[in-house]
């Protein structure tokens, strides 16, 4: 996770993330939670986001693009945190302290990643 703050390059940031997606996802499968929802979840950021992008050079795509990765980031309200808060929640129930901190800690090394194309893209810089 060190190397995600070591670039600005899209591409390579989308991967090391997708790496950190699919570890809850097989979180969820270990401890017999329902993965299914993050998958869907997260397939479907990941696709506005890729559509947005692809249409770049209005603001509705900038928009499309903003939501793709706020969701993606797991921000309150979006199609991801929803995923996640119910893998934590099985975490905690299940008194699966250290998994449940490490997911955490990762969530929010993930949000500053996300929130640094967020800001470029707000700010009107071009991603690469």
């Amino acid at each position: 996770s060190l190397l995600l703050f070591k670039t600005d390059k899209l591409g390579r940031f989308l991967a090391y993330s997708s790496i950190a997606h699919m570890g809850y996802v097989l979180t969820a499968i270990i401890f017999k939670l329902n993965p299914v929802s993050y998958l869907i979840a997260y397939v479907a950021s990941v696709i506005l986001f890729i559509v947005s992008f692809r249409l770049q050079g209005n603001r509705l795509s900038s928009l499309g693009m903003i939501l793709g990765l706020l969701s993606l980031m797991g921000l309150p309200l979006t199609p991801v945190f929803w995923a996640k808060y119910q893998l934590l929640l099985g975490l905690f129930v299940n008194k699966n302290w250290s998994l449940f901190a490490i997911l955490i800690v990762s969530s929010l090394m993930g949000a500053y990643g996300y929130s640094r194309f967020v800001a470029r893209i707000y700010q009107g810089n071009e991603l690469t």
